[in-house]
Parts: structure tokens; sequence; C-alpha cells
């Protein structure tokens, strides 16, 4: 499957990824507006959080063939580009305001991580299990989407290897995070 992006062209995907993408909790992100009520002001800002979601797999993609190695490649690659679809899921519309008022304690990740797991994905978790077997799936994709520091914050006694560590960082690293480098090239268009 591919699907055009106004900011990256076309972005592809393998089957287990069009099964998260076609699941009603990710559909949902069309509806979502990633700056909000911004766009009455900037008619420009438009773009939704099923289009960032896209872009930043995309991104995240890019960034891992470039840095993993082959034995690493098949899992981590999957989990990563799981990871960096989902790590929007909990968002509510207008953004970031109405989480403070909200959904409180854990924020829009709280959210994401109680999606994540939900049943809504578990037949693609069970997919993925069956290519990967022994592998926690959606304990690793939540890991891996909210990050160490915000995983901790939910589950603090849960350990992260090395590579969640390194992977997570990829989507949602501060400075050079794919979530905030997608954002940026969006709003800049």
């Amino acid at each position: 499957m591919k699907i055009y992006d106004s900011v990256h062209g076309f972005i592809h995907f393998g089957s287990l990824e069009t099964a998260l993408i076609d699941c009603e909790a990710f559909q949902r992100l069309h509806y979502l507006r990633q700056l909000g009520m911004a766009y009455l002001i900037y008619p420009g800002g438009t773009h939704t959080r099923f289009e960032h979601s896209l872009g930043t797999m995309y991104l995240a993609t890019l960034i891992f063939d470039e840095l993993a190695s082959e034995e690493e490649r098949p899992f981590w690659r999957q989990m990563v580009r799981f990871a960096a679809l989902c790590h929007d899921l909990g968002h509510l519309p207008f953004s970031h305001v109405a989480e403070k008022r909200l959904l409180k304690e854990g924020g829009h990740e709280k959210w994401t991580l109680e999606i994540i797991e939900s049943p809504h994905f578990a037949h693609v978790w069970e997919s993925a299990e069956k290519e990967f077997p022994g592998k926690k799936v959606a304990e690793t994709v939540g890991k891996l989407a909210l990050g160490e520091e915000k995983y901790l914050s939910i589950r603090p006694s849960t350990p992260f290897s090395k590579w969640e560590k390194v992977y997570s960082s990829i989507i949602t690293g501060d400075f050079f995070g794919t979530a905030r480098i997608d954002y940026l090239l969006r709003a800049a268009k």
C-alpha cells in the first residue's frame, strides 16, 4: 500500500502497517487537526494527526535505516514503524489545550498507551507476534511510541532495554525526534 503525502511524497506500507492504519482507532486521527483551530488564522495549518503520524513513520524509517545494523533490522524496524504511527493515538481535538483540562494525569501519552494495548489493535499485534515469535509487540510499541521518560511516568517499574532507549529517541527525542521534525516540516509548508 502507498499513500501520497504532501510533505514526503509517496509513503509505502507493508501489510502489518496497513492493518494498523485501517483500524478505527487510527482512522480517527483523520479528524484531529494537529494545530487545533490555528487554521482559522493560518489557512495553511490544516494538517491532521493522521498525516503527521504517517510522516513521522516515514522519517523514523529513514533514520532507523541509517543507524541499525543488519541483524537488528527486521524486528526493530517494524517496531519503530508501528510506534511512529501510534505515537499520537491518545490526542484529543484542539491539541494540547483540551488535554490539560480533560485528561489530567498522564495526558495523551497515558491514553496512547491504553489505545495501543486495547482490543482495537490486538489482531495487528497478534499477526506481528507470529512473524516475531517470543516478542511482546504491544509493550515494545508502547515503549517506543512514548519514550522512556513518559512511559516510566505511567509504568515506573518497567525496565527499558538499551535498544528501546535508542529507538524510542528516534521518535520522541526532544531535538531531533521524528515527531518534532515532521511537525516542523508540516507547519513550515
